[in-house]
C-alpha cells in the first residue's frame, strides 16, 4: 500500500513538473509570436528601420528555446509573415533545428517518393532557365514538410498547430490593411473597390526589393479560406470556446472578402455549408457548433454592412465578368497542348523552374495539380500524389461516429482552392499542408484549452 502511495506521489509530482515546464514554454511561445508581429508591425507601419537579420535572429532564438512540438507551432504562425521575413533563412533554421530536436530521422517509402522528386527537379537542372540556387530553395521547402508530417512520433500539440496558423493569418493581414490605410483611407479603398493584399496597389512608390509584409490577393484569400475551416475544426473538437471561434470566423471572413477573391468567397460558402451539413445531428456539441456558426453568419453580414457596406457590391460585379475563370480555362489548356505535343515532357515534365519561360507563355498554371504535371509529367504527378497520400496515412487519427469528415475539411480547403492557383510555386503556397494534416492529429493530441 505505501508502495503505492509513493508511485503516486511520483507521478502527481512528474505531472506537476511538466505542466510547469510546458506553462512556462506557453509563455515564451506567445512572447516570441508577439515580439515577431510587432517587429513587423513597426517596420512596416511606424516605418522603424529593422534589419532583415534582426527578425531572423528573433526566430532562431525562438526556435533554440522551443520544444519540438511548440517550434512546429511557431512556424506555423509564421507562414502568413514569411514574404515579409528572410522566409528562405527561416526555413533552413527550422529544418536545421528540427533535425537536432528530433534525434533522428526515420525513412519511409512516402519520403522516398518525395525525394525521387527532388531528384526528377535536380535532373531538370540541365535545361535551361534552372538554377541550383532555385532548386535548393524549392528543396528546403520539401523537406521541412516531410520533417513535420512523415515522421512516426505524433505532434503532440496539433490543436495549437492550427491556432497558431489561423492567428497568424489574422495577424498578418491586419498589419497590411494598417500600412494600405497609409495611403489610401478606407472610404476611397471601398469606394474605388480595392483588394487588398498587394501593397504595391495603393503606393506607387513601393520598392519591390524592400522586404516589406504584402500578399497576393489571391494568395491571402487562400490563407483566410485555410484559416477559416481551422477555426471551424478547433470549434467542432471543444479545443476554442464558441465565443472566441465566433470572433476568429468573422474576422477571417471579412478579412478575405476584403481581397474581392471570386475563389474565396465560393470555397468559403462551401466550407461553412459543408461544416453545417456535418453538424446536422441531434447532439449537445452538434447544436453548439451550429449555433456558434450561425452567430458568426450573422456578425459577418452585420460588420460589413456597417463598416464596408460596399464589398459584397463589388464582389458580385466581380461575378458578373464574361470570363469568370479570369484567364485560367485558356491557360489550362495551352499547358495541356503543350504537355502532350512532346512525349519526354508528358512523361518527365519541365522542371518547376520558370516553367512559363521554358513553355513559352506568359502566365504560369493557375491550377496547382496541372503545376505539379507540368513540373513532373506523369512520373513526378505520380511521385508527389504518392507523397500527399503518405501525409494522409502518417497523420490520420481513430475518429469515432464519422468525425472523420469535418477534420478532413481543412485538407479538402485546401485541394480545391489551389484548382485556381499555383501550388509548388511560390513556394510558400504548400506550406500550409503542415497545418491541414496537423487537423487529423487533434483527436488524439493535447487539448488546446490549458493554452
Amino acid at each position: 500500500m505505501d508502495n503505492v502511495m509513493a508511485v503516486n506521489r511520483e507521478d502527481t509530482f512528474e505531472q506537476r513538473h511538466w505542466a510547469n515546464i510546458i506553462g512556462k514554454e506557453n509563455k515564451f511561445f506567445v512572447f516570441f509570436a508577439s515580439l515577431i508581429f510587432l517587429a513587423v508591425l513597426l517596420r512596416d507601419y511606424f516605418d522603424v528601420p529593422i534589419h532583415k537579420y534582426v527578425l531572423l535572429l528573433i526566430v532562431v532564438v525562438a526556435f533554440i528555446y522551443l520544444s519540438e512540438s511548440f517550434l512546429i507551432a511557431y512556424f506555423a504562425f509564421l507562414i502568413p509573415f514569411l514574404p515579409g521575413l528572410p522566409g528562405n533563412y527561416i526555413v533552413a533554421a527550422a529544418i536545421f533545428f528540427l533535425i537536432l530536436k528530433q534525434g533522428k530521422m526515420v525513412l519511409n517509402g512516402y519520403m522516398f517518393a518525395a525525394y525521387a522528386f527532388l531528384l526528377l527537379q535536380l535532373i531538370h537542372l540541365f535545361l535551361f532557365q534552372s538554377s541550383i540556387g532555385g532548386f535548393v530553395k524549392f528543396s528546403l521547402y520539401i523537406i521541412l514538410i516531410v520533417l513535420v508530417l512523415l515522421k512516426k512520433e505524433k505532434n503532440e500539440r496539433p490543436a495549437l498547430v492550427l491556432l497558431s496558423f489561423g492567428i497568424g493569418v489574422i495577424a498578418a493581414f491586419t498589419i497590411i490593411l494598417l500600412n494600405t490605410l497609409k495611403y489610401m483611407p478606407l472610404s476611397l479603398l471601398i469606394k474605388n473597390g480595392i483588394r487588398l493584399g498587394n501593397i504595391a496597389t495603393v503606393n506607387a512608390q513601393f520598392d519591390v526589393t524592400d522586404i516589406t509584409l504584402t500578399l497576393d490577393q489571391n494568395t491571402l484569400g487562400y490563407f483566410c479560406a485555410i484559416a477559416l475551416s481551422l477555426f471551424l475544426v478547433l470549434l467542432f473538437s471543444k479545443k476554442l470556446s464558441p465565443p472566441w471561434a465566433v470572433v476568429c470566423i468573422v474576422i477571417t471572413f471579412i478579412y478575405g472578402s476584403l481581397t474581392l477573391s471570386r475563389t474565396f468567397i465560393v470555397i468559403s460558402i462551401g466550407v461553412i455549408a459543408y461544416y453545417f451539413l456535418m453538424n446536422l445531428r441531434i447532439s449537445k456539441n452538434s447544436i453548439l457548433a451550429s449555433t456558434s456558426l450561425a452567430a458568426s453568419i450573422m456578425s459577418i453580414f452585420i460588420v460589413i454592412q456597417m463598416f464596408f457596406p460596399t464589398t459584397f457590391q463589388f464582389i458580385m460585379k466581380r461575378f458578373q465578368e464574361a470570363d469568370l475563370t479570369n484567364g485560367r480555362a485558356e491557360i489550362w489548356n495551352q499547358y495541356q497542348e503543350f504537355m502532350l505535343a512532346k512525349l519526354d515532357r508528358l512523361i518527365f515534365g519541365i522542371g518547376i523552374q520558370e516553367m512559363h519561360v521554358k513553355a513559352g507563355f506568359f502566365h504560369v498554371p493557375h491550377n496547382g495539380f496541372q503545376q505539379i504535371f507540368v513540373a513532373g509529367g506523369i512520373v513526378g504527378f505520380l511521385l508527389f500524389m504518392i507523397f500527399l497520400f503518405g501525409l494522409y496515412r502518417c497523420n490520420k487519427a481513430r475518429f469515432k461516429d464519422g468525425n472523420q469528415r469535418i477534420y478532413l475539411l481543412p485538407i479538402i480547403t485546401l485541394f480545391v482552392y489551389i484548382q485556381a492557383l499555383q501550388f509548388l510555386s511560390p513556394h510558400i503556397m504548400m506550406l500550409p499542408l503542415i497545418v491541414v494534416f496537423c487537423a487529423l492529429r487533434i483527436p488524439a493530441g493535447a487539448n488546446l484549452k490549458r493554452y
